[in-house]
């Protein structure tokens, strides 16, 4: 049989070892997803710098015809000057290749390209364009306000953009005379100078794609690892930044632990709805899964510590538990031999200490008990059967006749004596 004080240390013990390893638990996946969710968080930040570092680079660029707009030849409107203005913003390193002004009517007045570009047949009226472009022009005389389309693929793959800025008759700018048009091939073929400052770390990417979902460039990854891998996550992305359902509440698409080159990452894209442009940046998730080793490592040293003090603390207080129980079960094993003296020495205010007080009183009654027959009956009973006996024996001598009182006396006392005849 086991002891009292084995059974207590194990029930302890395995009480002590759940409650370390749900402990350790809870806080291995708390303290992961923390760690995760800082992860995210640094990476939204990064990816709203470079969204910001994208458009206030790029947007300044574009807003060059606004500027075109505004100066002598253009207010007031004079054919001939606009036309050198315009000649002289081309020779200069700028993002436009090619710039057209069209009356309100949609007629061509003048188109002119970049020295570097080859044969270019512009239209003759704007309204012969494309239906986006059609489009993008009548909202720019209806509203006053410069345009960018969205970035595209022309026929032979080449990214492309326009921007639209109005042209106006009067210096007020309250009649639109025309629009001028700016045809873009966009640098995004070179990323860096819009990350510039800007630190992704090691094995972490960036890339953008258009609207569709389609690949236009990209720092850290490429081409073709990013259309391997990242595709899936990127027409989500425009489908939900771009697509039919899409909601004007700009919110951040986060897709986690998605192997790329035998990697795992946490990627994020976030819109830039001025351009129809979606910008994906993926964090390696490297330092997530260091951190967690690292955080399992400790929690497992803080496990075998715990298990090690516990195991301590079992046997003091499985000792301490045990040692009253194992004193009143002495004491029971006494009183069974007939040692009615022995006591049990603890006195707690809690159930053991009950217990104990109950076994010795019960061995005081043993040992002050004459009679077996006496052995349940409580002190007050024994004094109240006492008074009750010397009660009936006063009762009978005062009920019968003195002589019978003499008589039964001496056959009392006859039956006492030896018979002598016998003798």
């Amino acid at each position: 049989m086991r002891s009292i004080q084995s059974i207590i240390f194990i029930r302890l013990f395995a009480v002590i070892i759940v409650f370390f390893t749900v402990v350790s638990a809870v806080a291995y996946f708390v303290t992961h997803e923390a760690i995760n969710q800082f992860i995210v968080s640094d990476a939204s930040t990064s990816l709203s710098f470079i969204i910001n570092n994208v458009k206030t680079n790029y947007e300044y660029n574009l807003m060059a015809l606004d500027e075109i707009a505004s100066m002598d030849g253009f207010l007031p409107f004079e054919p001939r000057t606009a036309r050198g203005v315009v000649r002289d913003f081309l020779d200069f390193p700028n993002i436009f290749n090619t710039v057209h002004l069209y009356r309100t009517d949609g007629a061509l007045l003048f188109a002119e390209k970049r020295a570097s570009m080859g044969s270019y047949n512009p239209r003759p009226n704007f309204y012969l364009k494309d239906p986006d472009f059609i489009s993008l022009a009548k909202t720019v005389i209806a509203e006053k306000h410069s345009r960018a389309s969205k970035v595209f693929y022309t026929p032979s793959g080449t990214l492309y953009q326009t921007y639209i800025t109005p042209v106006f008759a009067d210096r007020e700018k309250k009649e639109v005379f025309g629009i001028l048009s700016g045809g873009v091939f966009p640098r995004l073929q070179r990323i860096d100078y819009l990350l510039h400052g800007l630190q992704l770390g090691q094995d972490n990417f960036i890339l953008i794609s258009d609207s569709n979902g389609h690949f236009l460039t990209s720092d850290g990854i490429t081409e073709k690892d990013a259309a391997a891998a990242v595709q899936k996550h990127t027409d989500q992305a425009a489908r939900l930044f771009y697509g039919s359902t899409a909601s004007d509440e700009t919110k951040a698409l986060i897709s986690q632990k998605l192997p790329v080159l035998k990697r795992s990452y946490i990627i994020m894209s976030l819109p830039i709805q001025e351009l129809k442009l979606i910008v994906t940046l993926g964090v390696s998730t490297g330092r997530v899964e260091a951190k967690s080793r690292e955080l399992f490592y400790n929690l497992l040293v803080a496990l075998v510590l715990g298990l090690l003090l516990s195991l301590a603390a079992s046997i003091v207080v499985g000792d301490r538990l045990a040692k009253p129980l194992r004193q009143i079960a002495d004491a029971i094993s006494e009183i069974n031999k007939g040692n009615f003296a022995i006591r049990v020495g603890y006195s707690g205010e809690d159930e053991i200490g009950y217990l104990s007080n109950a076994v010795n009183l019960l061995a005081e009654k043993i040992q002050k008990s004459e009679y077996l027959g006496n052995l349940w009956c409580t002190e007050e009973e024994l004094a109240r059967a006492e008074t009750e006996g010397e009660g009936h024996d006063e009762a009978d001598s005062e009920g019968s006749p003195p002589g019978e009182s003499s008589e039964r006396n001496a056959t009392e006392k006859a039956s006492e004596t030896p018979d002598a005849t016998k003798t």
